[in-house]
């Protein structure tokens, strides 16, 4: 079953948009691609950095049961990554 699709709106400047529309397509790219890849990136280093943060906090003196909560919270099956 196909998920369901939301919009996102943003604004730019006129030659912004138009240098982005054709970047798009000298990559082969629409530009509703390009812009679904660029979030889908931003969004899985979002994840690495909080990952990260929170993997120092763990050897920085955080206890066991601290170590299995953060495991348990970050480990589920079907997040995506």
């Amino acid at each position: 079953m196909a998920k369901a699709a939301t919009l996102i709106s943003t604004r730019v400047e006129e030659s912004f948009k138009e240098q982005f529309i054709r970047a798009a397509e000298l990559n082969r790219e629409t530009p509703s691609e390009a812009l679904r890849r660029l979030a889908e990136d931003y969004v899985k280093a979002a994840r690495r950095r909080r990952i990260a943060e929170d993997a120092a906090e763990i050897r920085a003196g955080e206890d066991e049961a601290d170590v299995l909560d953060w495991i348990a919270a970050h480990g589920a099956p079907g997040d995506g990554e």
